[in-house]
């Protein structure tokens, strides 16, 4: 009478060790994968609420502890920061501009960043002066809340900073 577990071959010490690493990696992925897509969603939000004029509904998707590198603080060459920077900014972009807006095209998920493809339209409140471009955002997150943002006027260059390519 023959032994079943002698009949069946012995797995493989080294088949068994893979599947279990791939096994880990795939969960491992998952987990990152929705905590990626969260931040992915809370960018939207972010544009959502900025579009719409909703200053407290930006600030809330944000680390109290935000740095935001946008293009207009940037020709002054100082970041905005904090909950306060961010409000003030706000305030002064709907002060200056008559109309400002970024409008999403697309959203690249990188794991604790957000590369942001976006279209900013916007019309001089005094000067008339209208703008309309393509940019882009590299966002990063922390707990799910923006804590820094970076504007990009080259859109590969935000792709190169978060180690993509187009």
């Amino acid at each position: 009478m023959s032994d079943p577990r002698r009949d069946t071959p012995a797995p493989d010490f080294y088949t068994e060790l893979r599947d279990l690493e791939r096994r880990v990696a795939v969960c491992g992925r998952d987990t990152g994968r929705v905590m990626s897509q969260e931040n992915v969603e809370a960018a939207r939000r972010l544009y959502n609420a900025r579009n719409r004029g909703d200053v407290e509904a930006v600030v809330r998707e944000c680390h109290p502890q935000v740095e935001w590198h946008p293009h207009l603080s940037s020709l002054g060459g100082q970041p905005v920061r904090g909950h306060a920077g961010i409000r003030k900014y706000l305030r002064s972009l709907a002060e200056e501009w008559a109309t400002f807006r970024h409008e999403p095209e697309d959203f690249f998920d990188v794991g604790d960043s957000v590369v942001a493809f976006l279209h900013t339209r916007a019309v001089g409140r005094t000067s008339g002066v209208e703008v309309d471009m393509p940019v882009a955002h590299l966002l990063t997150f922390e707990s799910g809340r923006c804590i820094k943002s970076v504007s990009y006027i080259d859109r590969s260059q935000a792709l190169e900073a978060a180690g993509l390519s187009e």
